[in-house]
């Protein structure tokens, strides 16, 4: 099998979701061509194939990409358009059903996007989980110095506020809690990870309640790989095959309890480190780059 992919190859090395996907596809077997459509020496897509079996478009890269998406189409090839962001955040249904025109099928964050993919017209979704590199996220075995950390955006003064706030309420609690907005720095990222007795997570607000959100981030799987516990919001849409070692707060309160009780609990050994462990076998038993491109493969050969 031959599968082109369109995405930010260039400009989120060392790792992005469509990096982590193509090194799965290369471990299978799959011959995978990338284009990146930043890159202004390859702004025709000459490093496509007309004869794959299938291009996936990560996102929307623009007007360059129409005309190279609308030959590969009319060429027969399965054109499938992956949204790695939720449907119900701002612009991500338009983009949706701009890209209609060009992709029949659709990956998407959950399994409520891949519904409304279909009823805006696209004849096949399926919800695909994001990953991370165990190349990159790994265990370092270094010393725990810090209680808490967050990696994310932070910026957007509504759409973040539940991020900031996860953070301060641990602050007056008396933990040291880091944070790192800038997401392209795996190594640092991966160290900071491996410092922390456990990482902290809050979903997007879109109008739900403090201690809820919408499926899984990068960061969880990232995480998962470092070896770290990891100490997330509840999810309002849990689905059986997502990763379930890590522990949930739906609350104000329940974050404090839960931080207590990682931080200072003990059964045989820090509480905290114990389910790191937990966390870290159950995301490199099913949730890396290979078994994201099973899935793939599946979904291609089942049109």
């Amino acid at each position: 099998m031959i599968v082109n992919m369109i995405g930010s190859f260039q400009r989120n090395a060392p790792f992005g979701t469509e990096i982590a996907f193509a090194k799965g596809l290369i471990q299978l077997g799959v011959g995978v061509n990338t284009w990146d459509p930043s890159r202004t020496e390859y702004d025709d897509g000459v490093t496509l194939s007309c004869n794959a079996e299938a291009t996936i478009v990560f996102k929307d890269h623009g007007e360059k990409t129409y005309d190279i998406l609308t030959k590969l189409k009319m060429a027969g090839q399965v054109m499938i358009e992956y949204q790695p962001d939720d449907i119900r955040a701002n612009g991500i249904h338009g983009m949706m059903s701009k890209m209609l025109q060009y992709c029949d099928y659709a990956f998407t964050f959950d399994e409520s996007g891949a519904k409304i993919a279909e009823e805006i017209g696209y004849k096949k979704a399926k919800k695909l989980l994001v990953t991370a590199d165990p190349e990159l996220y790994r265990p370092l075995n270094i010393e725990k110095d810090i209680d808490f950390c967050f990696v994310g955006s932070m910026s957007n003064p509504e759409s973040h506020k539940s991020r900031r706030e996860m953070i301060e309420i641990l602050r007056r609690a008396g933990y040291t809690v880091e944070f790192e907005q800038s997401m392209f720095d795996a190594k640092r990222i991966n160290e900071l990870y491996n410092r922390s007795k456990v990482v902290v997570n809050h979903a997007t607000d879109m109008g739900q309640e403090f201690g809820t959100g919408y499926g899984y981030q990068c960061r969880h799987f990232e995480a998962g790989m470092s070896g770290a516990c990891l100490l997330s919001n509840s999810l309002l849409d849990e689905e059986p095959d997502g990763p379930q070692q890590f522990v949930m707060f739906n609350s104000r309160k329940d974050l404090l309890i839960a931080a207590e009780d990682l931080i200072d609990g003990w059964y045989d050994g820090p509480v905290y480190e114990k389910q790191g462990i937990a966390f870290y076998n159950e995301i490199m038993t099913s949730h890396q780059p290979i078994h994201r491109a099973q899935e793939i493969v599946d979904f291609i050969n089942g049109l």
